[in-house]
C-alpha cells in the first residue's frame, strides 16, 4: 500500500529540503566538550587552572570555582577562533604532564 492509498485518494506532494553546510551556518551547533584540567593553588590562595590537552589555554581565579568558570570562557574563545578561522582545534596526542602538586578534573564545557 502506497502513502497516497493510506491518506484515502489524498495526492501527497514530495517536499523540498535545503541542505545547508555547516560552516555556512551563523551559529554552529553546540557541543559538550569532555576537558581535562590541571588546576594549581598559588601561594598567594589563588588558582592556576590549565587543559592538559590544548595547548595554550590557561587562565587564574581567585577561588576554585572561579578558575574553573574562567578556563571554560578561555576555551569557547578559544574555540571560536579556531571556528572563525575554520581551523581544526590542535588538541594533543596524549595531555601535557601534571605537575606532582597539581590536581587532575575534568570539566563539561557546552560551546
Amino acid at each position: 500500500m502506497s502513502i497516497i492509498e493510506e491518506r484515502k485518494g489524498e495526492e501527497v506532494q514530495p517536499t523540498s529540503v535545503e541542505w545547508t553546510a555547516l560552516s555556512d551556518l551563523s551559529n554552529p551547533p553546540k557541543f559538550t566538550y569532555e576537558c581535562r584540567i590541571y588546576l594549581l593553588r598559588e601561594d598567594d590562595g589563588r588558582y592556576s587552572v590549565w587543559l592538559a590537552d590544548l595547548p595554550g589555554i590557561a587562565s587564574h581565579g581567585s577561588t576554585l570555582n572561579r578558575a574553573v568558570e574562567n578556563i571554560k570562557e578561555a576555551f569557547i574563545g578559544a574555540l571560536s577562533v579556531y571556528r572563525t578561522r575554520g581551523s581544526e582545534v590542535p588538541w594533543l596526542a596524549r595531555p601535557e604532564e601534571k605537575p606532582t602538586d597539581a590536581v587532575e578534573r575534568w570539566i563539561l564545557v557546552d560551546a
